[in-house]
């Protein structure tokens, strides 16, 4: 966002520098980074622009600071969570899947882990290909995350068919940066 508010006014500043460059008023009088304008300098040039880290802060706000703006620079969490499953059972219709949470400094906080089984199983009364038609199905289910402690999380769903399951989970972190999806099989008989 901050990006685009740079070059929106970096827009504005071009349009107006080449409005009084046509009316003869001179192009320049861009005001470098800190410089006082002057009463006679257009209202465009009241912002302070940095054409290099593209940050702008308006000069007439006492709390506006080109440090504080190398400062919210550094907090931007921009990478997404890492993910590791570390154990996965499915057994008496139940599976369970442990998992440890990463995400790089600096880090805006794990917001949400989540995790799918999709589970593969053999339709009721199906010998071989029915008719053409496949004799297995699939379904979706959400499960259940639970934490545990920093960075470790216990995702569980019940009342699972017997067959092949792939459990599949991903962490979301305060960014809304969603990590890759981890993913493990199982079968149950």
């Amino acid at each position: 966002m901050r990006k685009f508010v740079a070059l929106a006014v970096s827009v504005v500043l071009a349009i107006t520098l080449a409005v009084l460059g046509s009316t003869g008023a001179g192009a320049s009088d861009r005001a470098p980074k800190g410089a006082k304008t002057g009463p006679a300098a257009p209202a465009a040039h009241a912002a302070q622009f940095d054409d290099e880290d593209e940050d702008w802060c308006d000069e007439e706000d006492p709390e506006c600071d080109d440090e504080d703006l190398e400062e919210d620079e550094d907090w931007l969490d921009e990478v997404p969570p890492q993910v590791k499953i570390t154990k996965a059972t499915c057994a008496a219709a139940k599976c369970t899947v442990d998992v440890t949470v990463t995400d790089a400094e600096p880090s805006s906080g794990i917001a949400a882990v989540e995790g799918t089984v999709r589970t593969t199983f053999k339709k009721a009364g199906c010998r071989g290909k029915a008719g053409g038609r496949a004799c297995t199905a699939t379904e979706s289910r959400r499960m259940t995350a639970k934490r545990l402690a920093e960075g470790r999380y216990r995702l569980q769903v019940a009342r699972v068919r017997k067959g092949t399951h792939e459990l599949r989970v991903t962490a979301v972190d305060n960014e809304d940066n969603r990590s890759k999806v981890a993913r493990v099989t199982r079968t149950t008989r």
